[in-house]
């Protein structure tokens, strides 16, 4: 029993010890220690354009400032670069064209264009008076907890948008081609207007959505 004993309490100090080291080198990350900020936190330069190129994992929130926080263990499949007010994050998987899952999460006082190029977001918390969003590729654009008053939006190939609970629209514009789908879920929409629906295109809207509709036919 002893011995059963000595040898549990030796494993347990060398995977202590182990981890330990692991920790020190910065190769083992608590949630804690990631939210602390032991993740790379940047601050960025003032943008008001954000464009996401083949990556996954993108999130952006409102905040009084502008920062970046990357997960520094993924910090080698994606590069990010300022170019005047635009933001630009890249993704750098082993096969050029591929999605790759970057961890990033953004911050920023305001955004007012939006380019997702074979990427995912997920906007959270802004109180914008216009926005406009141009998706391409297998982009999803996700928009949570927002109010914005005009909303243009141009989506193709696969890409989708969806409205999530607590955000409202006083207007929309869509434009849908390709495969592109647009779904209203728990979002509020005041008035709708299509510009281009395409014959593959997919929407899901309910009720509410669809009484918001300004009109039968395409707006000009």
């Amino acid at each position: 029993m002893i011995a059963i004993m000595v040898f549990v309490f030796a494993s347990v100090t060398v995977i202590y010890g182990m981890l330990r080291l692991k920790y020190n080198r910065g190769e083992f990350i608590t949630r804690d220690a990631y939210d602390a900020g032991r993740s790379d936190l940047i601050k960025a330069n003032s943008f008001k354009t954000i464009e996401l190129v083949n990556c996954a994992g993108v999130s952006m929130e409102k905040s009084d400032s502008f920062s970046i926080r990357l997960n520094k263990h993924l910090n080698r499949e994606f590069v990010y670069r300022f170019d005047g007010d635009k933001l630009v994050v890249e993704g750098k998987g082993d096969e050029p064209g591929v999605m790759v899952w970057a961890s990033v999460h953004i911050k920023s006082p305001v955004v007012e264009s939006i380019h997702l190029k074979n990427s995912r977001l997920y906007l959270s918390e802004y109180d914008l008076s216009s926005l406009q969003a141009e998706i391409s590729g297998e982009s999803s654009l996700v928009i949570s907890s927002s109010r914005i008053g005009s909303f243009a939006v141009s989506a193709t190939d696969n890409s989708s948008l969806e409205l999530e609970e607590k955000t409202e629209i006083q207007t929309m514009f869509v434009s849908l081609s390709g495969y592109s789908s647009l779904r209203s879920g728990s979002g509020k929409i005041g008035k709708l207007h299509f510009r281009q629906i395409s014959d593959s295109a997919t929407l899901e809207l309910d009720g509410r959505s669809f009484r918001a509709l300004a009109d039968t036919s395409l707006s000009k």
